[in-house]
């Protein structure tokens, strides 16, 4: 019954210490900012990095435009949801901000008196040849519009333009379709 009862009270006494020990653990911490703890774990990174995105919500603007000389187009403007480029941006106190600029396509279908001419994807890639990679790089596609007033009988036009988001950096272009459904494309000059 002795042997029992010193076992057990050698247990305690054992078992006191180890605990005392465990419970230890962060005193140095106390007088730490969370800065610095961060820090010392090697995450602070992770938490003075905020990632947005442009547009944050998916976007389409559909555009059916009928016009007196028998054309007829149809524009699928959208945004490319698994196609960004990301901007770092280092800001106060060491914080990130990471920009991730989404990437638009057109569809858009020309029909010439009621009989389909041309289906075509408007994208950077169309463009490539007028511009470094680097520009393409960065650049995403603003708008396309119908040229109302430069269309003719024989060819429809639409203008598009690519901005590099954050500066002025922009590059227009003139994309012509002729009744038979040849697209020809040039940019126009800067001013």
């Amino acid at each position: 019954m002795f042997k029992t009862l010193f076992n057990s009270k050698l247990i305690v006494l054992i078992f006191i210490p180890i605990v005392s020990l465990i419970s230890c653990d962060g005193r140095d911490r106390k007088y730490m900012n969370n800065t610095e703890i961060l820090q010392e774990n090697n995450l602070l990174n992770k938490f003075s990095e905020q990632v947005e995105f442009v547009p944050n919500s998916p976007v389409a603007i559909n555009t059916d435009t009928i016009l007196s000389n028998g054309f007829n187009v149809k524009i699928n403007y959208r945004s490319i949801e698994n196609n960004a480029f990301y901007k770092v941006t280092k800001k106060e106190k060491d914080s990130i901000i990471k920009m991730n600029y989404k990437n638009f396509e057109a569809h858009i279908e020309v029909f010439k008196d009621d009989t389909p001419i041309n289906q075509s994807t408007i994208n950077k890639l169309l463009f490539s040849e007028f511009e470094n990679a680097s520009f393409w790089n960065q650049a995403i596609m603003q708008y396309v519009w119908v040229d109302h007033n430069k269309s003719s009988d024989d060819v429809l036009y639409l203008n598009t333009s690519f901005n590099i988001p954050e500066t002025e950096t922009f590059k227009d272009f003139i994309v012509a379709i002729d009744k038979k459904g040849t697209i020809r494309i040039e940019q126009k000059p800067t001013c």
